[in-house]
């Protein structure tokens, strides 16, 4: 628990320096953006993340450095944000991997199974010159593997690059292949988004993520 609250302090500590960072390195746009609904009302409603802002806000309210400074800082569910990964001119400022694990009893992946093929991956990417960041995405197994471009990239190529990247997923032990950040480009659509490092939205307090660095050379 010492560990968390260390890392959750140094979430915190920095989150000025994080939201700057992701506002000018992930942002790719601030017309729409993901939000995690409070613990409250979600007996409501099967649904746990909306789009924000809502529809009749959309084009007068804008994601802005300060929500992100709150999502890097708070202990609320409700706090945490996520971006989408395609700008409404289909460029992708980003790539990302999501290897999940909801339910380890389904499944005969295992979270040690996952991280090998995480690692995996951020071996691959490593060797062509990329510096991709690995990071626990939710304490049960799961990882977020994120690759940060110099300039935004045309969304359809992203998505290839990462596909070719994980069609050995059966070869890596897994059952099916990891989410792609971003998936099937669409022009009429705002796309998929993925939370952002920090809170994961289902503990409360939500727990923290952590680069996982020590590893994976």
């Amino acid at each position: 628990m010492e560990f968390l609250e260390r890392i959750s302090d140094e979430w915190r500590d920095r989150s000025a320096e994080l939201a700057a960072w992701t506002m000018r390195c992930l942002v790719n746009r601030t017309d729409v953006w993901g939000r995690y609904v409070a613990k409250k009302y979600r007996e409501k409603s099967a649904n746990h993340a909306v789009t924000a802002p809502f529809r009749d806000e959309r084009g007068k309210v804008f994601l802005n450095e300060s929500s992100l400074e709150k999502h890097y800082r708070t202990q609320l569910v409700s706090g945490v944000l996520g971006l989408h990964s395609t700008s409404s001119d289909l460029s992708s400022r980003w790539l990302a991997i999501d290897v999940d694990l909801h339910d380890e009893d389904e499944l005969s992946v295992t979270a040690e199974g996952n991280f090998v093929a995480a690692r995996h991956w951020h071996r691959v990417l490593s060797e062509q010159g990329f510096d991709p960041l690995l990071m626990d995405s939710n304490g049960r197994g799961g990882f977020h593997l994120l690759v940060v471009f110099a300039a935004p990239m045309c969304t359809h190529s992203v998505h290839r690059f990462g596909q070719s990247l994980i069609n050995d997923y059966a070869l890596r032990g897994l059952d099916d292949p990891p989410e792609l950040f971003p998936g099937k480009p669409q022009w009429h659509h705002y796309g998929d988004w993925l939370r952002l490092p920090g809170r994961h939205h289902t503990c409360c307090p939500p727990i923290v993520s952590s680069l996982v660095r020590a590893h994976v050379s």
